[in-house]
């Protein structure tokens, strides 16, 4: 017999072309605000900026334990030279940073986020300058513990294949040509 508690899930679907403004944005604005425990962030290409350095820090600072899994074994060196440039402004903005180093040598292409699980977003957008305003984006948003535990053993399982990394080898990652990498990500990353 179906619990008719389970059966009440709010959807959203975010599309996001040239015309609609930033609703990735809108999006991954609302999750930050909206998590009170946990949120996780899986990203495949995160080229961090101030703003959302600004918000992590935010959600840090509420207490909120920030979580972002980032992948290994970029299709090109500039991914993840801009990528893995940002990770020490992610830990010194409150976030705890992992890789995922697939078993199999593939990127984690995935893009999630996970609130408190309750609110849940899967689709195309990283959070990177052209995911937020230059491509069209699409992702489905969940607000729904149902939808957290159909997710929750997928993250499980990266975090498996995962290893947090530390303030001293977020230092190795940055260089003067990863500096100019990322400086040059923030537009085409």
């Amino acid at each position: 017999k179906a619990d008719p508690d389970r059966l009440h899930t709010e959807v959203w679907v975010i599309d996001q072309n040239m015309d609609s403004g930033s609703t990735t944005t809108t999006m991954f604005d609302a999750f930050i605000t909206q998590a009170q425990q946990d949120l996780w962030m899986m990203q495949c290409y995160m080229v961090i900026n101030k703003p959302l350095l600004e918000r992590i820090r935010y959600a840090a600072d509420r207490g909120v334990n920030v979580h972002v899994i980032l992948s290994d074994n970029h299709v090109g060196g500039r991914f993840e030279h801009a990528t893995f440039h940002g990770i020490l402004d992610l830990l010194e903005a409150g976030a705890r940073v992992y890789i995922y180093e697939s078993p199999t040598g593939s990127l984690l292409h995935k893009k999630m986020l996970l609130a408190d699980d309750r609110l849940v977003s899967v689709g195309s957008a990283n959070y990177n300058f052209r995911s937020q305003y230059l491509s069209r984006e699409i992702s489905l948003v969940f607000d729904d513990p149902v939808a957290a535990e159909l997710v929750r053993p997928f993250l499980d399982e990266v975090l498996e294949y995962s290893r947090e990394v530390g303030v001293e080898e977020a230092r190795g990652f940055r260089s003067f040509g990863s500096l100019l990498t990322f400086l040059m990500m923030q537009l085409g990353g």
